[in-house]
């Protein structure tokens, strides 16, 4: 069995790092061609691309009409960091066409399946009901591999420095090669599993309506977070909008983020909103035309942090794969130690 492993392991290795590699590509790829609707097709997180609808998709639709753009989150990345919950509206705006169409550019904070919607304002039609896919990139989840491999070699070396005592403390039973299999294969799948599922959502933050309508607050991931209304301080409503944010993470600290950029009519009337997804200040700036002066309109929304909640299904996870590294030593010393015992009896039962 075991001479069998060694000749069948490498292989299914060797498929699995070569499909892994193939699937990789073929996203990297998906990531910067141009799709029908999107450009790129399967964007990355937190990476700029357009959204462009021709005046012959749009019906009886001219240029000077108004349509509601929404977009809603519909399911989570795989290990995604979630800050928009499943089933949240993170943007609704009343963009105009212009003689291109319906032409604007967007980002999303994090990976997983979005729906984009567009309405027509007054009647509301249904002018598109377009499926969008955010796509992580493999930055994302280095540190998370590096924190993987650490807890496994940490915990495997452990194993193999603490099996005498191990051995002399358990039964024969518990430290058959048998169950150290069983209870090693059983703890990655169970490690996989808790890791996997997702966070739960922070209770609410405030039970009084008028303090939580006075403060906006990141979403976080949290189901009933509010979106902010983004109402100008203006008496124009129609122009050129744009939307971003200062990055603050290690690898993006300083680079400023647009979450949308366009065309749009009729902010205050048409309730527009923006879920906030991270802490920070967002600054908005709008440019509008009066008697062929052009003027700038800026202000700013700032977004409360918000504690997230304790990953107690990740944590179970990281422990219980600690726990097969750990079997995983003790049995690979065990194992050693059998082999040495059945070689020095057969050299002693040697004529």
């Amino acid at each position: 069995m075991k001479n069998r492993w060694l000749i069948v392991g490498p292989f299914l290795m060797s498929v699995f790092i070569l499909g892994t590699l193939a699937l990789s590509v073929h996203y990297y790829r998906e990531s910067f061609l141009p799709g029908p609707v999107f450009s790129p097709g399967h964007p990355r997180l937190q990476r700029p691309f357009d959204l462009w609808l021709p005046l012959t998709e749009l019906g009886t639709a001219k240029p000077g009409d108004v349509v509601r753009v929404e977009i809603r989150k519909k399911r989570n990345a795989f290990f995604s960091t979630a800050y928009y919950a499943p089933g949240s509206l993170v943007l609704r705006l009343p963009v105009q066409i212009t003689s291109c169409g319906v032409c604007i550019r967007l980002s999303l904070w994090d990976a997983g399946s979005y729906q984009v919607k567009i309405q027509d304002q007054q009647s509301g039609t249904t002018l598109g009901d377009l499926p969008l896919t955010v796509i992580a990139p493999f930055s994302l989840y280095r540190n998370d591999l590096i924190l993987l491999s650490a807890i496994l070699v940490l915990s495997f070396f452990s194993g193999k420095t603490v099996a005498p005592i191990v051995r002399s403390i358990l039964p024969d039973r518990l430290s058959s090669p048998l169950v150290h299999r069983t209870l090693t294969a059983a703890f990655v799948f169970l490690a996989l599993g808790l890791s996997s599922l997702p966070l739960r959502a922070n209770p609410s933050l405030d039970h009084n309506p008028l303090a939580s309508s006075r403060a906006l607050h990141e979403s976080e991931g949290r189901p009933e977070a509010t979106p902010a209304l983004i109402l100008p301080p203006s008496q124009e409503t129609s122009g050129i909008l744009k939307i971003s944010h200062n990055m603050d993470s290690w690898t993006d600290y300083g680079r400023s983020l647009t979450f949308f950029e366009g065309p749009v009519k009729n902010l205050v009337s048409s309730s527009s909103s923006f879920l906030l997804p991270d802490d920070g200040r967002y600054f908005l700036t709008f440019w509008t035309s009066d008697n062929n002066q052009t003027r700038q309109i800026s202000w700013v929304l700032r977004a409360n942090p918000v504690s997230p909640p304790f990953p107690w299904t990740l944590y179970a996870g990281m422990v219980l794969l600690s726990f097969s590294g750990f079997l995983a030593g003790t049995y690979h010393v065990r194992s050693n130690s059998d082999t040495l015992t059945h070689t020095r009896n057969q050299v002693e039962h040697l004529p």
